[in-house]
């Protein structure tokens, strides 16, 4: 197949670029898109707004612990985190910050549409409300849990659990704050969770390389196995359908099919030489960007053709990526402390 060379010029520009003392371990974008915010392995949490004359960049907090996850609230503006030592907290735009702890450690954080942080910890995953009070407890995968999402997002949504033990799943009712298991999917370690919303299919990602995909109400789909390493990212392409999985420093993509519980199609894509880190798909469009330990950012259309359309070497070891809400830039960070800010340019 011959493709339209000007799709393979590149179109990239470091717009804004920040330094945090350690390496930066999460990436996260208010939902309005003004603000980035970055966190460390020293457990510095920093906010920028990248387009805005003034450019604010500095500590926002300092946690003492490294911070393992970072998620904005879209309903109230606010900004949660959590830390190894298992602290949850939650910085609201006012500036006042409340601390909770929640677990012996904590891994993953995500939040519902109203407004409760959700929380996975080694011990027990819990719901706090957006002062910090603890709204529900239950106990984690056996093993420990270390990822969490929602199907629905809501009070009414259903949760999931990864861990060492598998995959739980707890539902809500909307009146009883307690979650009510569901089922358990007790196969290989869970390291990474992704949901695709339209088609209510969860994909799994193991520790020894496989992705499963689970619906409510179904069997889990047999392993497909996509590496020998741990799955280190799992990413949707908006509308579903296509999934994206990073594994043995690899992105390899694949279409579902069989209403999303079987793969078909997988391949790799090409011209990245580094060991990728992460991978993600644009929000509105099925472009795809991963970063590497080289230092490597590339942005692919893995449905048009596997080779990179636009690529950069942005000099250090690249960890964590997040797009932003409009799909026109893309924040990456990396283990120097490095968190840049690259422009993608409109289509020739």
């Amino acid at each position: 197949m011959i493709y339209d060379a000007a799709l393979l010029e590149p179109r990239l520009t470091v717009s804004a670029a920040y330094e945090l003392g350690e390496a930066v371990r999460s990436l996260a974008w208010s939902p309005d898109g003004e603000h980035l915010a970055a966190a460390s392995l020293g457990g510095e949490v920093a906010v920028v707004r990248p387009r805005t004359a003034d450019r604010f960049v500095g500590p926002l907090a300092v946690l003492e612990a490294a911070v393992t996850g970072l998620a904005w609230c879209g309903s109230t503006g606010a900004l949660g985190a959590v830390t190894e030592d298992g602290r949850a907290f939650i910085m609201e735009p006012s500036g006042s910050c409340t601390t909770t702890k929640v677990a012996k450690a904590a891994s993953d954080l995500t939040w519902t549409r109203g407004g409760q942080m959700t929380v996975a910890g080694i011990d027990r995953a819990v719901l706090l409300d957006t002062s910090g009070r603890l709204v529900a407890s239950l106990p984690a995968v056996p093993g420990g849990a270390c990822v969490v999402e929602w199907l629905g997002c809501s009070i009414r949504g259903s949760l999931f659990l990864g861990g060492a033990g598998g995959i739980e799943s707890y539902r809500m009712s909307g009146v009883d704050p307690d979650p009510v298991p569901v089922a358990r999917w007790p196969r290989a370690a869970v390291v990474a969770l992704a949901v695709e919303q339209s088609s209510s299919t969860i994909a799994a990602g193991t520790l020894g390389g496989d992705l499963e995909l689970v619906r409510p109400g179904h069997d889990m789909s047999a392993a497909s196995r996509l590496g020998r390493g741990a799955v280190s990212s799992i990413s949707w392409r908006h509308g579903g359908g296509v999934i994206a999985v990073v594994t043995d420093g690899q992105v390899k993509v694949a279409t579902t099919q069989v209403h999303g519980q079987a793969l078909a199609g997988v391949r790799e894509m090409s011209g990245n030489p580094g060991w990728i880190t992460e991978a993600g798909f644009a929000p509105h469009d099925g472009r795809l960007a991963s970063v590497d330990q080289g230092g490597g950012f590339v942005v692919w259309e893995p449905m048009t053709t596997p080779d990179p359309l636009e690529r950069s070497d942005l000099g250090e070891g690249l960890g964590v990526l997040a797009w932003h809400p409009d799909g026109r830039s893309i924040a990456v960070g990396g283990d120097g402390g490095l968190v840049c800010v690259v422009d993608i340019g409109p289509r020739p």
